[in-house]
């Protein structure tokens, strides 16, 4: 094997295992924390924040070596990072321009007080996967609503059906995509309201 593709493999395998083991850490603060504005808010259910969305952005900022670890609010309005202590505005400014690529835009900082940032639910690196997961209800409950709308059918095959598209919610508002799947989740979801 090639020494460049040696060193690139363990360059890869370094960032991942650093990453991941950002992602496990929940350790105090050490570092900087700087608050950004961001738009990642749930477009079906207002004031709770849209974890698909941020999910790319924050695995980006954890396989930085600037930062330490993220956390996002509730209302997906505000991402907090903490940096190292030693990274400066120009290190922090390409960070955030690696993570936020697929966005095309860099986020502003915000002032924050001591006491929003104390009762504020805030969501550690991964941990906005559960926001997705509470996505998922809410997409289950509005498709069934709108399929209830069309055909009649007993509480036994409602229950059925919010399950399966509840489930099927759960699993694909995790997964982490380069490309949307509307066309793929069109068709799939059609599949679970025929059996």
């Amino acid at each position: 094997m090639p020494i460049s593709l040696v060193c690139c493999l363990c360059l890869f395998s370094l960032i991942t295992v650093q990453a991941q083991d950002k992602i496990l850490d929940s350790s105090p603060a050490i570092g900087t924390i700087i608050y950004y504005d961001v738009p990642f808010t749930c477009s079906v259910k207002p004031g709770l924040g849209c974890g698909s969305a941020v999910k790319p952005v924050i695995i980006k900022l954890l396989a930085d070596p600037n930062v330490i670890k993220t956390k996002f609010n509730r209302e997906g309005s505000v991402l907090a990072v903490e940096w190292i202590k030693d990274s400066n505005g120009l290190t922090q400014k390409v960070s955030l321009e690696n993570a936020f690529v697929d966005w095309q835009f860099i986020p502003d900082t915000i002032k924050i007080s001591s006491e929003i940032v104390q009762s504020t639910k805030w969501y550690i690196n991964l941990e906005v996967d559960s926001l997705s997961l509470e996505e998922a209800t809410e997409n289950a409950d509005i498709l069934i609503t709108i399929i209830k709308r069309h055909y009649i059918f007993d509480s036994k095959k409602e229950a059925f059906l919010f399950k399966e598209i509840e489930d099927y919610y759960r699993t694909e508002l995790v997964i982490l995509r380069n490309e949307g799947p509307l066309d793929r989740w069109e068709k799939e979801l059609n599949q679970i309201f025929l059996k």
